[in-house]
């Protein structure tokens, strides 16, 4: 990937959407459905090491899996 000083836009947005938008948008609609439910559940989501230490140019994989990381806490 390219350094940050040259990465597009597109690519950034592209990586975000995969790695953390999904997760979102997963766990959302889970929950519309286990909270009438009324019986409770859990949401289970993997990360990566990488959330916490960004290897090479992944900045961006790297902030998404810490973003997973963040929804997982709330």
């Amino acid at each position: 990937m390219p350094p940050i000083v040259d990465m597009d836009t597109a690519v950034w947005r592209g990586v975000l959407s995969l790695n953390l938008d999904a997760v979102f948008l997963l766990y959302r609609e889970a929950i519309r459905t286990m909270l009438p439910a009324g019986r409770g559940g859990a949401l289970i989501s993997m990360s990566s090491i990488s959330s916490v230490r960004s290897v090479g140019d992944g900045f961006h994989y790297s902030a998404a899996k810490a973003g997973v990381n963040a929804l997982g806490m709330g």
